[in-house]
């Protein structure tokens, strides 16, 4: 494996020397230099906002250091105050702070029906036919919202569903919550209107950091503005700030040099796994749903795992004893990502690691792992909105009685 260049490698350095630095200083909001974080920035955060906005190429930004959540929820607080009562659309593997921000505010969700893969435990997203079809059967939507990357790394066929969405509904605005992606590439250069980024995840900011990004003309900026107002808080953390202005600088000095050694070190290990025999997500494995346009791609930088008749929990336990963090357990898989902290280790190592872990382990459950799951049923379930679904009585089943209930 090649290693990454000493001016990268100096990059990343001072980047975290920098932020650790603002860390130490005493960062009062009181200090009106450094401005506000809110729906119309001011100071150094408006002057950063802006630069950042550049980086990705689009009209407008805002920063955040409470996540990407609390961008879900200006999401549905602009559809519910932009088309009161009318439904948002949304693809069916919504974060659940989407879900939550919609039953606080009494927003009906209607989901678009996603695939499932058993293997992998993984959500496929929806094609663009699907996902005109929802827009169709409910012509008076607020917005649509679709989720990608899913946390395997599946790409949605951005592009193609704006295009189609535009042909049918061209007053439609199409939100993206984007918060596993990464790098300068984003949603709203495939023409959606706004992309939420968590940019601690794959991009290396500080934990909390998030951004939202918009262009266009479908959605009333200044309306999107004071739903920023009134969900972000007027004291947020300004060195986690500091964080998102300095690493997306550094993502544009050396975003290539960053990803491709990034995805060359994912690569290394999926093909280490697969040399043992292990089941890895890869291209190969994803070819028919790139055949089909549900998927545009697969993140390399994620690895994903199958763990077979080990416990997926059970193995990133075991894994993290060891000093390895997975990034997801499932019943039967692991998903991992591919981290700058990690381009001087040995992906062999880590092959080794996790064979060992998942052949110490094995699945202790008192019911078969492969339970049918309703998710060709979507036409014949009742439509049940989420707050009254939230303050319904509820009882406790087996998992052999959950298919075509209710969970939550």
């Amino acid at each position: 494996m090649r290693t990454i260049s000493e001016n990268l490698h100096g990059a990343l350095a001072a980047y975290r020397r920098a932020v650790l630095k603002a860390f130490e200083c005493d960062m009062s909001v009181s200090y009106l230099p450094l401005g506000s974080a809110l729906g119309n920035p001011s100071g150094a955060v408006r002057s950063a906002c802006q630069d950042v906005a550049r980086v990705f190429g689009v009209d407008e930004c805002w920063f955040t250091s409470m996540g990407c959540t609390i961008f879900n929820h200006v999401v549905i607080t602009y559809a519910r105050r932009k088309h009161h009562g009318k439904p948002v659309i949304a693809t069916a593997n919504p974060h659940k702070s989407l879900v939550d921000a919609a039953t606080d505010l009494e927003v009906p969700l209607r989901f678009i029906p996603v695939g499932f893969d058993p293997t992998f435990d993984a959500m496929i997203p929806p094609t663009a036919q699907k996902v005109v079809d929802a827009i169709m059967k409910y012509p008076d939507a607020a917005a649509l919202i679709i989720t990608s990357p899913t946390y395997e790394g599946l790409e949605a066929n951005v592009n193609s569903i704006v295009q189609e969405v535009s042909d049918a509904r061209p007053d439609l605005p199409v939100f993206v919550d984007n918060a596993w992606g990464s790098g300068r590439e984003s949603p709203v250069r495939q023409g959606a209107d706004v992309a939420l980024r968590s940019s601690h995840k794959m991009d290396g900011a500080w934990q909390g950091a998030a951004v939202m990004l918009a262009s266009g003309e479908r959605v009333d900026r200044d309306l999107l503005r004071e739903c920023v107002s009134a969900r972000l808080s007027s004291s947020q953390s300004y060195p986690i700030l500091c964080s998102i202005e300095e690493i997306y600088q550094l993502w544009l000095e050396y975003g290539d040099e960053f990803r491709s050694s990034l995805e060359e070190w994912g690569e290394t290990l999926t093909h280490e796994l697969a040399q043992r025999g292990v089941r890895v997500l890869d291209r190969q494995y994803c070819a028919a749903w790139i055949a089909d346009s549900s998927i545009t791609s697969l993140d390399a930088r994620k690895i994903t795992v199958a763990t077979g008749s080990a416990n997926g929990y059970a193995v990133s336990r075991r894994l993290q004893r060891s000093g390895i963090i997975p990034e997801k357990a499932g019943p039967q898989t692991i998903t991992f990502i591919a981290t700058a902290r990690l381009l001087s280790t040995d992906p062999i190592h880590f092959a080794d690691a996790i064979c060992d872990s998942m052949g110490a382990t094995t699945m202790n459950l008192d019911h078969p792992p492969e339970v049918p799951l309703p998710l060709n049923q979507w036409d014949r379930l009742r439509i049940l909105e989420m707050h009254e679904a939230f303050h319904r009585r509820t009882s406790k089943v087996s998992l052999e009685e959950a298919p075509g209930k209710v969970a939550a």
